[in-house]
């Protein structure tokens, strides 16, 4: 059976004995034999009672605390993946649906602040009365028909306007003598 090639790194010794590597550096620092390390798969921790995700420094175990339920010792862990994906999932929707209706509830405030800000300002704001209909004046005796009017003061003689037509009054007029 033949023998396998004995296998050398690129950057070793030269057989002409120097001790400069390629870079120009003196010395070459000897490599690491065997096989490269492969990282743990990381352990996920899980609250078993809520689905939430859990840091480790809350504990494991019966010694364990969950921040988002504030359950004690529902928290288990597990290489590669959440020791109940379900329930993870469930926890992940619940916390999108809350943050969706914060941020709702968030904007309804808004809305309501500015409508309200809105009404003050409008109730600030006066306007002046206008007056609509058949109006008289009792100095000269005219009659003048207003049809939305700032100004109940007459034409001719700028005296006050009465409301109701020289008709009504002199009837009213007549019924007295009676």
């Amino acid at each position: 059976m033949p023998r396998k090639p004995r296998v050398q790194s690129r950057h070793s010794r030269s057989g002409t004995g120097s001790t400069a590597s390629p870079s120009g550096a003196s010395g070459s620092t000897p490599r690491r034999a065997g096989p490269a390390r492969r990282s743990e798969p990381p352990i996920f921790w899980q609250c078993q009672s809520c689905g939430a995700p859990v840091e480790p420094q809350f504990g494991t175990g019966i010694d364990s605390w969950c921040p988002s339920c504030q359950a004690v010792g529902t928290v288990a862990g597990m290489e590669g993946q959440y020791p109940s994906p379900p329930l993870y999932g469930a926890w992940a929707a619940r916390q999108a649906r809350r943050k969706e209706q914060e941020q709702t509830q968030a904007e309804l405030t808004d809305l309501v602040q500015l409508h309200h800000s809105l009404t003050k300002q409008e109730q600030i704001m006066k306007r002046t009365k206008t007056h609509t209909g058949t109006f008289h004046c009792p100095t000269c005796f005219s009659e003048v028909e207003l049809v939305n009017e700032e100004s109940l003061k007459c034409d001719k003689c700028k005296g006050p306007l009465a409301q109701g037509s020289l008709d009504e009054i002199w009837a009213d007029d007549d019924d007295e003598e009676d």
